[in-house]
């Protein structure tokens, strides 16, 4: 039994909170992919999606144009509030190419 100083919503609440950390350093995803909005994260989002034609010279990834680009693709910014870019917009980019 716990002590009456503690409530059980103190020690859901703990509990929860503890729950939900990330140790320092590990990815939150458990693909092979580096972290999102990284520059290798473009190269290899590139490798899946294959949006620069190098005969045309389209930018590079990673590029505003380049972004621009993805989220033509695959519409996150219009679909969601976050902006082309943004850390949270890779992670949605992340989620739907990985489908996680």
């Amino acid at each position: 039994m716990l002590p009456r100083r503690y409530s059980v919503v103190t020690v859901f609440l703990s509990a929860l909170s503890l729950a939900g950390c990330n140790s320092i350093g590990t990815k939150p995803y458990k693909d092979e992919f580096p972290e999102p909005c990284s520059s290798d994260w473009f190269v290899e989002i590139e490798r899946e999606v294959n949006l620069v034609n190098h005969d045309t010279g389209r930018p590079p990834p990673g590029s505003p144009q380049w972004l621009a680009a993805l989220d033509e693709k695959y519409s996150v910014a219009k679909n969601t509030s976050t902006e082309i870019g943004d850390i949270e917009w890779c992670h949605q980019i992340h989620q739907q190419l990985i489908g996680l």
